[in-house]
């Protein structure tokens, strides 16, 4: 045991480091490499350094008190889809507002600000976007590219620490973090076996809701090769309603599985596509608070955590552009049956009942 007690300057001194950076290490701050930290943390071990209680308490007492010094500001880049006019239209979707929910609040805790900026198409105007971000000392960019290619949308901002949330890139030189595609599939179609479906038909979107990648049509397959009595089969959501449910008869489907229930309620309509009553309709892009539907909840605030999480990573590592070592995160989904909805839910779709 050592003769007196053992400060923080003590532990500082013998690991070549600052007090600051001791004592964050000992508070386990994200700020703080793993490595470091655990190297600071066993030699405070080795030194036999305990905590005081008095001067603990005093500390966080004075943390509480100072004003919040923020480390620096964040950009979050979304584009504007189809009939939304303003931010407010386009954060009105129960799983965008969520994203921004986990983002906000992840920010704060760990002392950054985030704003929000529409991201033009044209690419002149996005260069002068990253021109208006880098003159304000914004370096981390985060995006929701769902218009355009993501890697087009993010050459202008090859300077900056970059991540696209939620769409897919294959073989992308910059990070990602997005939904188990794989795990979304094969949990709604696992449910619907348990439920007792059996010809469950998948409405793959067009490009105008963004790209999706090839996990959900590899799950489709897994689950035909695991379930030989489960009839799996995709078709392009275009397709469908224009052939019309009527048009299904040889190979009804008893379920569908969808990604947009606006599109699917505007494209019914329109197309005059009356569901029957025994099709039920399950939501693989939900969210806990999308409460009509059933189906796999991608837990976009969570999301919206993780990513704020990544990009402060990359900020503390300097890990700017594009980079031939990219990692993908992926984020694993829950079955949702909805508080009103005990089972597989149907859509409020006009003839449904």
């Amino acid at each position: 045991m050592p003769s007196r007690p053992v400060f923080l300057r003590d532990i500082a001194r013998e690991a070549a480091v600052t007090v600051a950076t001791v004592s964050m290490a000992l508070r386990d701050s994200p700020l703080i490499s793993e490595a470091r930290r655990k190297q600071i943390q066993a030699i405070s071990r080795k030194m036999g350094y305990v905590p005081n209680p008095a001067m603990s308490a005093l500390a966080s007492y004075r943390r509480s008190q100072r004003p919040v010094r923020y480390r620096e500001n964040l950009a979050f880049l979304y584009q504007l889809q189809r009939g939304e006019k303003s931010f407010d239209d386009w954060e009105n979707w129960p799983i965008r507002k969520g994203l921004l929910e986990g983002m906000r609040k992840r920010s704060g805790e760990l002392g950054y600000q985030i704003e929000c900026h529409e991201l033009p198409r044209k690419i002149s105007h996005q260069q002068r976007l990253a021109a208006m971000l880098k003159a304000r000392g914004i370096r981390g960019i985060l995006v929701h590219a769902n218009m355009q290619p993501v890697e087009e949308a993010l050459a202008a901002f090859s300077s900056s620490a970059l991540l696209s949330i939620i769409d897919f890139c294959e073989n992308a030189p910059f990070h990602q973090l997005r939904s188990n595609d794989y795990e979304v599939m094969r949990l709604a179609l696992l449910q619907l076996r348990k439920k007792g479906y059996r010809r469950p038909l998948y409405l793959k979107p067009g490009m105008e809701s963004g790209r999706f990648g090839p996990e959900k049509l590899s799950a489709l397959t897994g689950i035909n090769a695991e379930f030989p009595e489960m009839q799996c089969r995709w078709m392009d959501e275009a397709e469908f309603f224009q052939r019309g449910i009527e048009g299904q008869d040889r190979d009804r489907p008893d379920a569908l599985l969808i990604h947009n229930h606006l599109a699917l309620e505007e494209a019914a309509n329109r197309h005059e596509c009356f569901l029957p009553r025994e099709i039920a309709v399950c939501h693989l892009f939900a969210s806990s608070r999308l409460f009509h539907y059933a189906g796999v909840d991608i837990r976009p605030v969570l999301m919206g955590t993780k990513a704020i999480d990544v990009m402060d990573g990359l900020l503390c590592h300097g890990e700017m552009g594009f980079t031939p070592f990219a990692t993908t995160t992926l984020v694993d989904p829950v079955w949702m049956d909805g508080p009103s909805v005990p089972e597989i839910s149907r859509a409020p779709v006009r003839g449904l009942a």
